[in-house]
């Protein structure tokens, strides 16, 4: 069966990218006006802009996955933090393989009249979006719907088709589910979307007018509340247990807000040497952690923002800066990111500089890894 990818393009297409979509059996059309009529007769499987202004001024709602190609340095303020996949417009290995892993999940869609996969499949989607590194998204949030009975009821699947004509009618509604990226459903009360760049307090605000209608609309379940979980995504992993819901969170929220999931599970590592960033890297890879490495104290600070947290372990010496100027330029960009210090200076007075600079630790090399490890669990505790 053949599939087909719109082009919504203001500059001329790479031919290869084309050859390659083609070797997939899958088609590229190219449009510039009526979109939504090119949708509704092509069911693509992504619509691939090159100019946001184009999309903008068609005014284009649709759950069809999006993605912006360009290679402007600064994407997300490209297009004005949209719900899109951005891709370098030069990088064409990443854009064939979105659209390999967009045509392997739309030929296992799992559906009841909206866009909810399986849930192996809507991982498996989630997990290679998380993967392409170069979308360079860090507003990224998961959102579990979950429907909790009070009671057992007699009539269970008549009971569950009502929540689904619920969903359906809350996704038209307030447009809460129909704007993520992609949903899945997790289990038989609990369904997932995939969000990016979303303007937190505003989306809670709406979330509980879905919450208060669904209990208005909803009194032949009244035994049944709504609840929502959402988790703020950093790195390439999802957090461990995300669908869970603690029995004290269902007790005293509807809406469960969990901004630092993993962040404490991220690892800066900073060393000149590229054998030390390699054995530790393993090393934290294998413990579950998600692990960033650099060579150089000022590429590490070109990266790191109030979303980094987890812990920096750095060298004291790099290329283009030394840690006492890394410490005071995280001050001065009020990142409050803890630094373990990795040095073979046994100085006690740089010790006792660096540590008033805002390091939490220093460790003379040679090292033990055991011995950080006992630091890094004892800082993360």
């Amino acid at each position: 069966m053949r599939d087909y990818i719109l082009f919504l393009f203001r500059n001329e297409t790479d031919e290869s990218i084309i050859e390659k979509l083609s070797k997939l059996n899958v088609e590229s059309v190219f449009v510039d006006s009526n979109i939504s009529k090119f949708i509704s007769l092509f069911d693509p499987l992504a619509l691939i802009v090159d100019d946001f202004t184009l999309f903008s001024k068609e005014k284009i709602k649709t759950n069809l996955p999006k993605i912006y190609i360009s290679n402007e340095e600064n994407l997300c303020d490209d297009v004005e933090k949209n719900d899109f996949f951005i891709l370098k417009k030069d990088n064409i290995y990443e854009i064939v393989n979105l659209v390999k892993l967009l045509k392997q999940t739309k030929a296992n869609i799992y559906s009841f009249k909206e866009n909810i996969y399986k849930k192996e499949i809507g991982e498996s989607f989630l997990s290679g979006f998380l993967q392409i590194k170069s979308a360079n998204i860090k507003n990224k949030y998961l959102m579990i719907t979950k429907f909790i009975s009070k009671k057992d009821y007699a009539d269970s699947k008549t009971i569950i088709n009502q929540i689904y004509e619920s969903i359906i009618k809350m996704m038209y509604i307030y447009d809460y589910t129909t704007k993520a990226l992609f949903n899945y459903r997790v289990d038989i009360d609990s369904f997932a979307s995939f969000y990016i760049n979303l303007d937190l307090n505003n989306f809670t605000k709406n979330l509980k007018e879905v919450i208060s209608r669904f209990n208005s609309e909803n009194k032949s379940t009244e035994n049944i509340e709504l609840k929502f979980k959402i988790i703020k995504i950093n790195g390439e992993t999802l957090p461990v247990a995300h669908y869970n819901f603690e029995e004290e969170e269902i007790l005293n929220n509807d809406i469960i807000i969990e901004l630092n999931n993993s962040y404490n599970r991220r690892i800066i590592l900073i060393d000149e040497d590229k054998i030390i960033r390699s054995i530790l890297k393993a090393r934290y890879l294998n413990k579950g952690y998600d692990v960033l490495e650099f060579d150089d104290l000022a590429e590490a600070l070109k990266v790191l923002d109030k979303d980094s947290y987890g812990v920096i372990i750095t060298e004291f010496y790099t290329k283009n800066m030394n840690a006492d100027d890394f410490l005071l330029r995280l001050k001065e960009l009020e990142l409050n990111i803890p630094v373990i210090i990795l040095s073979s200076q046994k100085n006690e007075s740089s010790v006792n500089r660096l540590l008033k600079l805002g390091a939490v630790d220093y460790i003379y090399k040679p090292f033990s890894p055991i011995e950080l490890d006992a630091r890094l669990e004892k800082l993360l505790e």
